[in-house]
This record gives C-alpha cells, structure tokens and sequence, in this order.
C-alpha cells in the first residue's frame, strides 16, 4: 500500500449503496467525504432523487497550538482561510454551522444559517485563538446534538478545518 486514496468511481459506488441502505429520514454525517470535486459531484447526483441537499459543518481548531506563525500567518488563518473557501463552494440555500474547538466548543456565529457570506465575513471578527487544548471530541459530541436538536438538517460533511498537525506552513518542509 502506497498509503494512495481508493479511486473516486470506487468510493462514490460504496457511499451510493450504503445510502441505499438507510431508511428514509436517515440522518448521515460525512467525514473525510468529498474529499475531490467529482466526489462532490457524484454525491450531489446521488442525492437530488432523495430530495435531499447537503449542508456543512466547519469544525476549527482555535487552540493554542493554532497560533504558531511561520512569519506571515498563523495556524489559524490558513485554517480560517480554508474554512472560507469551504463556505464559499456551498450552494445559496444549503445551511452551514461553524464549531471552534479548543477546550471547549462553541457556535461563534451562532445556529447554523443559510446566510454563507454572513460565515464567511463572520469568521475573521468572531474565531480567535483560545485556551486550552484540542478537544475534538467535544467539537463531534456538539454535532451529534446539532443533529438531534435539527431533524431538519439531515446530510452534513464535516470538515475540520484543521488540527495543527494538518495544516503544511510556508518553509517548514511541509509543503504540499
């Protein structure tokens, strides 16, 4: 094994099948899926007969950790950057939620909304560096409530956007 992604015609059939399987009202979380835009595709395809549309939480790590700098940004910014670019690629309509995870777990924009240039702008003004360590635990035990306090909000990817170690920093040797 390379440690390569399994090919995305492979992975679309798997999720297509496992869908198939729920009942419907089946509430699905997704992590780690889409991970390419003809998985994002595939899955839209596959969801538009169920009526269903996909909506996004954004998970960020706003740890300590998160602020190392490598001269230019931290940790931090290219997480709130990322997560800016996630929100912008979401379809008007699609609802989105944004979680900070540090020692505890907040909506620092509030409920989830429809309203993706408020999250978006939202996210320089309202996510900062926080005490305590990564708590990603918190951060999905919060989603799950989100999902059992929302019936309305069935299909979600989760992002985590990102934890110190994901994120390469310029001149580190961690370039992609």
């Amino acid at each position: 094994s390379k440690g390569a992604y399994v090919p995305d015609e492979i992975t679309v059939k798997m999720v297509q099948e496992k869908l198939a399987e729920l009942p419907a009202g089946t509430r699905v979380i997704f992590d780690g899926f889409p991970r390419t835009v003809p998985q994002a595709e595939a899955l839209e395809k596959i969801l538009a007969p169920l009526g269903r549309k996909i909506g996004a939480v954004v998970l960020i790590d706003n740890s300590l950790s998160m602020g190392y700098s490598n001269g230019k940004d931290t940790r931090l910014d290219l997480a709130k950057d990322k997560a800016k670019r996630i929100i912008k690629t979401l379809d008007k309509g699609t609802w989105c939620a944004v979680y900070t995870f540090s020692g505890d777990c907040r909506q620092p924009l509030g409920d989830p909304s429809v309203n993706l240039d408020y999250l978006a702008e939202g996210l320089d003004k309202e996510v900062y560096l926080a005490d305590g360590d990564t708590n990603l635990e918190r951060a999905l035990q919060q989603v799950q409530h989100l999902f059992l306090t929302h019936p309305e909000f069935k299909i979600a990817k989760v992002g985590e956007v990102l934890q110190a170690q994901g994120i390469p920093i310029q001149g580190t040797g961690r370039e992609p």
